[in-house]
């Protein structure tokens, strides 16, 4: 059986861990940026193109979590099931 948390600070804390994981996540695109291979393999973008690319990030993360919590409802469904 799955263990069940009703503990609000520790969903809280979680959800704070992944926002925080997030935010240097993005912030570390900034290390790879002006990288020659980086910019070889995207064929030396301009500014615009540049945050187009940088965005795509936020933006693939934006939509994903639209999808996740269905996602998760349902996978969550069957596991509990499985185990229950």
């Amino acid at each position: 059986m799955l263990p069940r948390y009703y503990n609000p600070y520790l969903v809280a804390f979680a959800a704070t861990i992944g926002g925080m994981l997030f935010g240097f996540d993005v912030s570390s695109v900034s290390a790879f940026v002006d990288d020659d291979d980086y910019r070889k393999f995207f064929n030396y973008p301009d500014s615009t193109e540049q945050g187009g690319i940088t965005a795509s990030m936020a933006g693939g993360s934006f939509l994903s979590s639209l999808a996740a919590g269905s996602i998760s409802d349902r996978i969550g469904r069957c596991v509990q099931s499985v185990f229950s």
